[in-house]
């Protein structure tokens, strides 16, 4: 869930400052050159977000821990 955070945060501030932003840099550079700018920030973040995040999240589950999961979910129910 932290991870979800980070990304909703980082999608609202890009949200909140990329038309002032932009606003501001287009008539100094013009329509293209601010697009390539933004698309070198996306990619920046898109390289830190690859670099940052851990790799377990990137593993998937074996038949065993997925088997233990719905055996603590069943006993959670029973308790219900």
């Amino acid at each position: 869930m932290r991870y979800i955070g980070y990304i909703e945060i980082s999608v609202g501030v890009g949200a909140g400052l990329g038309p002032g932003l932009g606003g501001q840099l287009f008539p100094i550079i013009g329509y293209k050159y601010t697009m390539y700018v933004f698309g070198a920030l996306c990619a920046i973040g898109i390289a830190l977000g690859i670099v940052m995040i851990p790799g377990e999240l990137n593993e998937t589950a074996t038949d065993e821990e997925i088997a233990e999961l719905e055996l603590i979910e069943d006993e959670n129910e029973d308790e219900l």
